[in-house]
């Protein structure tokens, strides 16, 4: 008892958490499909094609369209000017000022040391004389005398080469670039291949390097020292620009600014519905830049706001779906198997949805009509109609806020559920097919009068819309059967191809237990009766029965309906017990029986429920008959094993079983006795218990028990006896005999009367 306890909460604990994950996983299914929809929303069209349809723009945008010749100008020009002139440091001035440096020194050196030259002026000469420099007798001579030669060597180039490096402007080239208004220019280094920009106005020249080179100049040379002015002069005199203009290298650069230019295009705007490209009209490269720009807008512009408003609508969609099964259609939310379907058919039209919406096939091809047909079929009406409802929203909105073609999926779709409400045949579905193309049609014609199109547009989209009628009838008949065997689904047309009496199993029940088939086949009429009166699927009910006592056929001689008189009972030579068995394993026997005939789930629930746990009272009398103490006898093994009815068409089944076995024991079947013995059974089975999971209420069994009357009365009927072949001709002798007296009685009379008066 305290493990089932457990147990079921930890299956409805299973069951909800399935829910949840169904739920989560069609919410994101949904929502990557518009995900990855929103990156290909523009149709694969080529120059050339011919549109399909009209193509209207689902929001403002601009497109570019002819190159704009006069933008591209002012963007070259303002893009030259941004191009700034390339100075390069000529590499070959600083080794020669270098070089000149050297030869100085070294010359230096040599004429010190010639021994021929006596005195400094003889070596001042020659020094002149070897290295050509323009300077002033006086520096001559304090070189002759200074100690230190190579240190004035190198403290000179040091200064030297520190300016170079800093690149060094000619004052002419200065002047020229503040004429042009040249404010920047870019100073490149080619042994280390670095640049750097630098302001005209900052950049050194000769003339303003002359300070800076003698204070250079003085901090390396004491003040009082007889070298200060002599380094001072060297070093001007070997200093020279070495910034030069690179021409190539400006034009190269000014080249690649142009080149890294955008293209500037001519912006046109396009209004929300304005049409894009209309219907059969020829796609040029303007309608293709178009349709590239829209995709692009889509994707990247208005991409985020349309995936947030579209996973707010459905994350609403499934709230109000959630809601709406748990209050209305409990018996489905608590389905799986139900739900799992729902969200298939969901997908189906979302996907269908995303596919033609972008191809270039009209709208009205999505096949919502063919979806919400088969829910109706598979499941009922009600919730065929709630799904319509969304799924017309939704396909309205993925194909650009198109309310019209909105309008035409609920309307077509609603008409399609009703057409195949009670659908017994699968040729039925092509009049359903044929109802929904109609109303599409007639929908689209009233819309397009409404909006005042011209009558060739409209009409043609009507016609695709009645085709859409056909194409809902070929979905439904080729996806109707896979969902039945999937889903193992009882529609109305399985059940009454089930229905027929010529099916193997009730041939087989004829033949080798025709008692219960007769039973089963009035047990069917009950309970159909009784589900018309209640509202619930009396043909589920009518089958359910036909094959609830299948278990029956393999040991048919055990049941009263087939043992012809009581004193050939097999029960006579076995134990009550042993009796309670054979006849509770029938339902056993009837379950493996129905799973290998392939039998749908539904009906194994009429064979595994229509006794309930009942107690097997007769046996369980004759077994307390037999011993002493009634503790000895299990009442549990005189009981079905159950489950009690799960359903109102299993309740039923299970009401009209016990009926229908009882009226063959009333002798005088009057309306009264057969009123009492329909109340009496219906009340014992309510006190058992064998009616609390059924969802039957006492209206209901009121109702049923007046349809148990009704049927039972029709069936006991009297009749007035016809006489045989016998008295119908004494009758008629004796009619014959009164026919004679009658004429001689007249004839008699009008003798008496005047006529005797007369002469002879």
């Amino acid at each position: 008892m305290t493990f089932s306890r457990l147990k079921k909460p930890s299956r409805e604990l299973i069951n909800k958490a399935l829910r949840l994950a169904l739920g989560i996983s069609l919410l994101s299914a949904l929502f990557t499909i518009v995900y990855l929809s929103t990156g290909s929303s523009v149709m694969q069209l080529y120059e050339g094609d011919i549109s399909l349809k009209d193509i209207y723009a689902p929001y403002d945008f601009t497109y570019a369209g002819d190159l704009d010749d006069e933008k591209m100008k002012e963007a070259e020009k303002e893009a030259l000017g941004k191009t700034r002139s390339v100075y390069e440091i000529a590499p070959h001035i600083e080794e020669k000022a270098n070089e000149t440096i050297s030869l100085f020194f070294d010359h230096l050196k040599t004429a010190s040391k010639v021994k021929e030259l006596v005195g400094d002026d003889e070596k001042i000469g020659r020094l002149k004389t070897i290295s050509n420099l323009n300077l002033s007798h006086k520096t001559y001579r304090a070189f002759i005398k200074a100690q230190d030669i190579d240190h004035v060597k190198n403290t000179i180039s040091a200064i030297v080469n520190k300016y170079f490096e800093m690149g060094i402007l000619s004052d002419s080239d200065k002047d020229l670039l503040k004429e042009e208004d040249v404010r920047e220019i870019i100073i490149l280094n080619p042994s280390t291949a670095k640049e750097k920009r630098e302001l005209v106005g900052d950049m050194p020249t000769l003339e303003g390097l002359k300070g800076s080179i003698e204070r250079d100049i003085a901090a390396h040379f004491p003040k009082n020292g007889k070298l200060r002015e002599p380094a001072l002069e060297i070093t001007n005199l070997i200093m020279s620009s070495n910034l030069q203009h690179s021409p190539e290298e400006t034009q190269k650069r000014k080249k690649e600014a142009v080149e890294k230019l955008s293209k500037i295009y001519k912006k046109i705007a396009v209004k929300k519905n304005e049409i894009l490209i209309g219907k059969g009209e020829k796609i040029t490269s303007r309608h293709l830049k178009m349709l590239k720009h829209l995709g692009k807008t889509r994707e990247l512009d208005g991409r985020l706001p349309y995936l947030v408003g579209m996973a707010l609508l459905l994350t609403i969609f499934l709230i109000m779906s959630i809601f709406h099964l748990r209050f209305y259609e409990s018996k489905i939310f608590r389905n799986n198997r139900d739900l799992l379907v729902i969200s298939l058919l969901v997908l189906f039209v979302a996907v269908t949805a995303e596919v033609v919406t972008v191809s270039p096939l009209s709208s009205y091809f999505v096949p919502l009509a063919s979806a919400s047909m088969l829910i109706a079929i598979l499941l009922d009406a009600h919730s065929a109609f709630i799904f319509t409802i969304i799924m017309s929203i939704f396909v309205g909105v993925v194909a650009g806020n198109n309310f019209g073609l909105m309008i035409v999926m609920f309307i077509g779709s609603s008409v399609g559920i009703y057409s195949v409400r009670k659908v017994r045949r699968r040729s039925k579905l092509l009049l359903a097919g044929f109802f929904v193309g109609a109303v599409n049609f007639l929908t689209i014609i009233a819309l397009g009068l409404l909006n005042n199109l011209n009558p060739p547009i409209f009409l043609g989209e009507g016609g695709l819309g009645a085709l859409n009628g056909l194409m809902s009838f070929l979905l439904v008949i080729g996806i109707l059967p896979i969902f039945e065997y999937l889903f193992k689904i009882p529609t109305d047309i399985t059940l009454l191809e089930l229905s027929d009496l010529n099916h193997p199993l009730l041939k087989e029940m004829a033949t080798k237990a025709p008692g219960t088939y007769h039973h089963s086949i009035i047990v069917g009429n009950l309970a159909e009766a009784a589900c018309d009166a209640i509202g619930a699927n009396s043909l589920l009910a009518r089958v359910g029965a036909y094959y609830h006592d299948i278990g029956k056929i393999e040991k048919a001689e055990y049941f009263s309906e087939n043992e012809g008189e009581p004193k050939n009972s097999r029960h006579g030579g076995i134990t009550p017990s042993m009796s309670a068995l054979v006849i509770t394993n029938h339902v056993k026997d009837g379950i493996e029986l129905a799973r290998r005939f392939k039998l749908n789930q539904a009906l194994i629930d009429f064979i595994a429920q229509h006794h309930g746990n009942g107690l097997i009272y007769y046996f369980y009398q004759r077994a307390l008959e037999k011993v002493n103490n009634e503790d000895e006898i299990s009442e549990e093994a005189f009981r079905y094993p159950g489950p009690r009815p799960q359903s109102k068409e299993t309740a039923i089944v299970l009401l009209s079983d016990s009926v229908e076995a009882s009226s063959r024991t009333l002798n005088n079947p009057t309306p009264s006795r057969v009123q009492g013995l329909v109340q009496r059974i219906i009340n014992n089975k309510f006190i058992d218990g064998q009616l609390d999971e059924c969802n039957l209420t006492l209206k209901d069994l009121h109702k049923i028990s007046e349809a148990f009357m009704r049927v039972l009365n029709a069936m006991f009927h009297t009749r007035v006896e016809y006489p045989d072949e016998e008295k119908i001709q004494k009758s008629k002798n004796r009619n014959n005999n009164h026919k004679k007296l009658n004429q001689k009685t007249n004839s008699q009379q009008r003798i008496d009367s005047g006529d005797g008066k007369k002469s002879p």
